[in-house]
């Protein structure tokens, strides 16, 4: 399901944002390693799930941006991993005050067994703007329900209070419509569905910082 690349990548998204609340002393490093991994196995794994019943290939990959100004040609031609960069500037100017979590972006490509189709009735080939909100919408819809399990069971172990609210600040870092990130592809697929996920998650925003 992962290729080794996707492998690097979640370890050292996790390790990264880890640091950032090793830094503020809200949790201990390999308990925060451990809820910012299963956060992002969840956001992916749902991610690949969605698209596998479209035909869909996901692939997890470092939020990079190639261009570098409005002009036509201001273009990179390797892009810079910006997602990396924030997450380790920020909290480490704020003492680990302030986090970014939006680390990584997701690429779909058709499978071939997706072209195949064009010879039935129902025959479809290429990956329409809805079909990408659907599948990375998907995940952001899965961490609010990981949110609600971890609150339930904050009772048992009170550090997944602090898991609930990470799910709901990494569903809402995703849902930000810039550049490359799945928050940009939700909304360029359909308004009144990143609308949605996002007043979905605002509320789970809410309720976390309402409830004890």
């Amino acid at each position: 399901m992962f290729n080794p690349k996707e492998i690097v990548i979640i370890l050292m998204s996790s390790l990264l944002v880890a640091f950032s609340y090793f830094l503020n002393g809200k949790l201990f490093f390999l308990l925060a390693f451990f809820y910012i991994l299963i956060i992002f196995l969840v956001y992916t794994i749902t991610q690949k799930i969605a698209a596998y019943y479209f035909d869909v290939k996901a692939e997890t990959k470092l939020w990079t941006e190639k261009r570098f100004w409005f002009a036509e040609k201001s273009y990179l031609r390797l892009g810079v991993p910006i997602g990396f960069i924030l997450a380790f500037i920020f909290p480490l100017l704020s003492s680990g005050y302030f986090k970014w979590l939006a680390l990584t972006e997701t690429d779909l490509s058709v499978k071939k067994s997706r072209v195949a189709r064009k010879h039935y009735f129902y025959s479809y080939t290429e990956l329409t703007e809805w079909n990408v909100s659907l599948i990375c919408g998907s995940a952001i819809f899965a961490l609010f329900v990981l949110s609600i399990i971890g609150y339930i069971f904050s009772g048992y172990l009170p550090s997944l209070k602090i898991f609930s609210k990470l799910c709901i600040y990494f569903a809402l870092f995703n849902l930000i419509p810039f550049g490359n990130l799945d928050g940009n592809k939700i909304l360029g697929g359909s308004f009144k569905y990143w609308l949605g996920l996002l007043c979905l998650t605002l509320f789970g925003f809410i309720i976390s910082v309402v409830l004890p």
